[in-house]
């Protein structure tokens, strides 16, 4: 197939559906508004690719504080696999988080069977990401020390959240707390925020995350409120 009028631009609220109906194709199973939030977060750095005016592609680069970016969702379909156009929107959607976060860090939620594709632009193995299906816990309980999002004091939230994810994302959080449907559980305890949660809604079942906790009896205490 010979490529012509090869086009990347920054996508559109409109056009999310695309890359969010390919990432369930493939078995990832997005929550049905994470195209929304992820935008927000992205902005200029979510990129489409077009070829003769249809999209083949997608790539995100989410910058958070002006120092940290992390770049995922890189993909062109089948039939435009192997041509070069993939790499050129890696690098493109590369480029644009170098500019951005200047001597910050550039994280890549990557498959492992590329690892010597990402090697060869300087990065490194970090973190092991796994993914789990089925019942959180057999046994749930309410907790009545965990408040929904709403009710706890959203500076100390986003302090909180900023500390464990390693960079501030104001915007992007709240963003993700005012997804339609979306469950929070924040553990306060004695006054202090010791974790939390959010569950969202999915085209099959529910998806956790972040799930925050500085202790793992405050994660399960979060997660069995969740279940």
């Amino acid at each position: 197939m010979k490529i012509r009028e090869l086009e990347i631009r920054p996508i559109s609220l409109g056009e999310m559906m695309f890359p969010m109906e390919v990432a369930y194709r493939e078995g990832q199973n997005p929550g049905l508004y994470d195209g929304v939030t992820f935008l927000q977060a992205a902005k200029e750095g979510y990129l489409l690719a077009e070829v003769e005016g249809k999209p083949i592609g997608a790539a995100a680069g989410a910058v958070y504080g002006g120092r940290l970016a992390y770049l995922g969702g890189v993909f062109t379909l089948p039939p435009f696999r192997h041509k070069g156009l993939g790499r050129k929107l890696w690098e493109i959607c590369l480029s644009a988080a170098e500019k951005a976060v200047g001597d910050g860090v550039i994280g890549v939620n990557g498959l492992p069977e590329k690892e010597d594709f990402y090697t060869g632009y300087d990065f490194w193995p970090s973190h092991m990401v796994l993914c789990y299906k089925g019942r959180i816990f057999e046994e749930s309980c309410l907790g009545f020390d965990i408040y929904p999002a709403s009710e706890v004091d959203p500076i100390a939230l986003e302090v909180y959240d900023g500390q464990v994810f390693g960079a501030p994302r104001q915007e992007f959080l709240r963003c993700w707390l005012e997804q339609p449907g979306l469950e929070t559980a924040c553990l306060v305890e004695k006054g202090l925020l010791k974790g939390y949660g959010c569950m969202r809604r999915c085209r099959e079942g529910w998806r956790l995350g972040p799930v925050f906790a500085r202790e793992p009896r405050a994660a399960e205490k979060i997660l069995k409120h969740l279940a």
